[in-house]
């Protein structure tokens, strides 16, 4: 049978996550569990090595790498698994989150599966007050988002929205480490302030340097591992514009005409449809926590 969902763990975690995923009968034979052998004990870019070639030697279409808490850095993401693998029976999407125990993995992988999330299929568009960002949270809300436009809420005002978001929070604009750029600049501190009550279904951040691979902290870090957010995806580096807003474009259109129903899906299809465009653009990107979040 084809597997299509992969879950990388440490050796020593094996019998009892066989034995926990044994008891979710719904979710139970769409799941391979891949151990790494050794895993607390190998030098970083062992253990990248050997979780790579791991990846590409399995048969699933998407996978949760769950990484040591000391990987929660962005000195250390060059350690983690690229947002896309090429394998022997296609592309493999992965994302990772972060444990040092598998007693703390169980809530976080049961989290993952529920069907029943508040805002499910509400989408919150976001952008910088500039015509190529405006230009996209146009065409996400005439396809149905929530339009936050940059023009119509000064920075408090924003804040107090963000808290009472449920759904998906996507973000086009200018970004670094430390804030995204619209909305008179949104710090870390600002948006953990005011973080939702309930987690985000996902936060898509189409900017720059939010996960910068270059600082040891940035704000794309803190909001995940703040728990404000099933699943992130944001970029290490600069991006052009044009990239980001293509990106942004396709992954919309994809949700219109495609069959999809996760985020794990439409980078997928994406990928499929023109990775000669695409994969340069995601290649800049990662995932932190469920790929497999509804997105539609």
């Amino acid at each position: 049978m084809h597997l299509t969902r992969a879950l990388v763990i440490s050796n020593n975690w094996l019998d009892k996550a066989v034995n926990h995923l044994a008891g979710l009968k719904n979710i139970q034979p769409c799941f391979q569990i891949i151990p790494i052998p050794d895993y607390e004990s190998l030098t970083k870019n062992r253990f990248s090595k050997l979780v790579t070639r791991a990846l590409k030697n399995c048969s699933a279409q998407s996978a949760i790498v769950i990484l040591p808490t000391s990987y929660a850095l962005g000195t250390c993401v060059k350690y983690w698994p690229d947002i896309f693998i090429h394998t022997q029976s296609g592309i493999l999407i992965t994302s990772v989150v972060f444990s040092d125990e598998w007693t703390d993995c169980r809530p976080m992988i049961d989290s993952f599966l529920r069907t029943s999330v508040p805002g499910t299929g509400k989408y919150n568009a976001t952008c910088q007050y500039q015509p190529p960002y405006t230009d996209v949270l146009n065409q996400w809300v005439e396809a149905g988002a929530e339009n936050f436009h940059p023009g119509d809420y000064f920075k408090n005002e924003f804040l107090n929205e963000l808290s009472k978001m449920q759904g998906h929070w996507l973000y086009w604009g200018h970004a670094d480490s430390e804030k995204l750029r619209g909305y008179h600049h949104l710090f870390s501190d600002d948006i953990l302030d005011h973080k939702p009550e309930s987690p985000l279904q996902s936060t898509l951040w189409f900017s720059c340097a939010t996960l910068d691979k270059n600082k040891e902290h940035n704000i794309a870090l803190e909001w995940f591992l703040s728990g404000a957010t099933q699943c992130l995806m944001a970029s290490l580096e600069a991006i052009k514009t044009k990239d980001n807003q293509l990106l942004g474009s396709a992954w919309l259109e994809i949700c219109q005409h495609q069959e999809v129903s996760n985020i794990a899906d439409i980078i997928y299809h994406l990928l499929m449809q023109d990775e000669q465009t695409f994969g340069p653009i995601l290649e800049n990107y990662r995932l932190m926590g469920s790929p497999w979040v509804d997105f539609v």
